[in-house]
């Protein structure tokens, strides 16, 4: 219309000459252009950006599929037993158009992330090969990692590993590879699918998955994750029997955190309260909202102190020197923690001032952090990151004795533990992991590299 209205201008001022003046002329022709812009120009580049967004997401994708065609496994790969309904994976590479192969192992939790488990498993098959992707419900980790193995070298095959679940799930895993005991462990990465997934966050993999994540584009950041070290702990609990002997109690791996007093009371209210009612905690946003009101609750009652329940003395590198810490009167628990996240990502430690004898978390330096928080308050406090906990060592030995029975938490599994025992914690080995480099996408994979076991430096107030 606008258009129209334009054209009839010009060929009444132009052509017939009828315009009183220049001004009218060309107030005429300014409003006949932008008529035009608006409902000609403006609606059709709209239309072109629509288009060529859909184009750019068909390229990334297509990008995404040619990154991830290495994680792939070839069925020719693949022989299957049909009497036994089993098969097996011949050894690789084969062929030079094997040389880049690296197959992904995917380990799946169905149970993690509500309902999300099971969509998880299902695309990961179409994605992938339903000969790599492995459902924890028909049997154990060492099942499907049992398939990856050289049983000739007596080592694993080329590979990834990726564990779609929550913490739980990736110690689990962890603890198979362990058992297995085979060189060249594959270095896992974590979708995570729990409800803290402080693992995944301390390596960048998010705080959870959900239906709006890209599940081929997560796979293309596993195919170009780089490989570090993260260091586990031995837990050992030992106690005396009626004979006076010392017995040894429980032999715990810690990946994340061990916790002592308030925050395990409370860890260990919402594990009863779910195995209660399992059904009712499906959902990763309702388990944070129950565990809250827990930590609400703890907070208006009164909370035992653990000053007079627990000792604890920490041993430092190379000194090997036993320093007993000083545990003040109105401090409720106590945390050791082997990652920077702690709570569904909550830094704990914080960030040493420079004065301070001691420097930020590093999963990789031989070293558990000490500290101490004082109650539910004190740690809603240090969420919204205007407090941290009280920074009491870093070491690579911690020696706790238990003197009364109190809450007692090992990367989420808690318990009460009776006193008098004795709980030591020390460095066990490193663990091959994958850190996601969003910023670093032609990051070469490097899965045959032997991890540096020294122990780093220690430090203690």
């Amino acid at each position: 219309i606008m258009l129209l209205v334009l054209l009839h201008s010009l060929q009444t001022c132009l052509i017939t000459q009828q315009c009183d003046n220049e001004k009218d002329l060309l107030i005429t022709i300014l409003a006949g252009t932008l008529g035009f812009i608006m409902c000609i120009v403006l609606p059709y580049l709209a239309s072109f950006r629509l288009s060529f967004g859909r184009v750019r997401h068909l390229y990334r994708t297509q990008c995404n599929k040619r990154r991830i065609a290495a994680l792939r496994l070839p069925r020719r790969l693949v022989t299957k037993d049909t009497t036994m309904g089993t098969f097996s994976i011949k050894h690789y590479p084969l062929t030079s158009k094997d040389k880049l192969l690296c197959p992904l192992i995917c380990i799946v939790n169905p149970k993690s992330g509500g309902q999300l488990g099971e969509s998880v498993l299902q695309r990961l098959s179409k994605l992938l090969s339903p000969y790599q992707v492995f459902d924890l419900r028909a049997g154990p980790p060492s099942v499907g990692l049992a398939k990856f193995v050289d049983k000739s070298k007596d080592r694993f095959l080329h590979s990834r590993l990726l564990v779609c679940g929550g913490d739980g799930t990736v110690g689990w895993v962890l603890s198979e590879l362990d058992k297995l005991g085979l060189r060249h462990a594959p270095p896992m990465a974590v979708l995570p699918l729990g409800t803290g997934n402080d693992m995944a966050r301390t390596l960048d993999w998010g705080g959870g998955f959900d239906k709006s994540t890209n599940l081929l584009q997560a796979l293309a950041d596993v195919r170009q994750a780089t490989v570090v070290d993260m260091d586990r702990w031995q837990v050992t609990i030992r106690s005396k029997d009626s004979s006076g002997c010392e017995v040894v109690q429980r032999h715990v791996v810690m990946n994340n955190y061990l916790s002592l007093g308030v925050d395990a009371a409370i860890a260990l209210k919402f594990h009863e309260k779910r195995e209660q009612n399992p059904a009712k905690f499906n959902s990763r946003t309702g388990n944070k909202f129950v565990y809250a009101m827990l930590g609400v609750e703890k907070a208006v009652s009164p909370h035992s102190v653990i000053h007079d329940k627990v000792s604890i003395s920490v041993t430092t590198t190379p000194l090997r020197t036993q320093i007993a810490l000083p545990l003040q009167k109105e401090w409720g628990g106590v945390v050791i923690s082997n990652l920077p996240n702690y709570q569904a990502g909550h830094n704990f430690w914080g960030l040493p001032h420079p004065r301070e004898p001691y420097r930020p978390v590093d999963i990789a330096d031989g070293l558990v952090e000490v500290m101490a928080v004082e109650g539910s308050i004190h740690m809603a406090a240090i969420h919204t990151e205007l407090y941290d906990a009280h920074r009491l060592a870093q070491c690579n030995r911690v020696t706790i004795q238990i003197h009364d029975a109190l809450p007692m938490q090992v990367d989420g599994e808690p318990w009460v533990q009776q006193g008098p025992c004795t709980v030591t914690i020390t460095h066990l080995k490193r663990s091959r992991m994958l850190r996601r480099m969003p910023d670093n996408p032609t990051e070469e994979m490097d899965t045959d590299s032997e991890p540096d076991t020294t122990d780093g430096e220690a430090s203690f107030n």
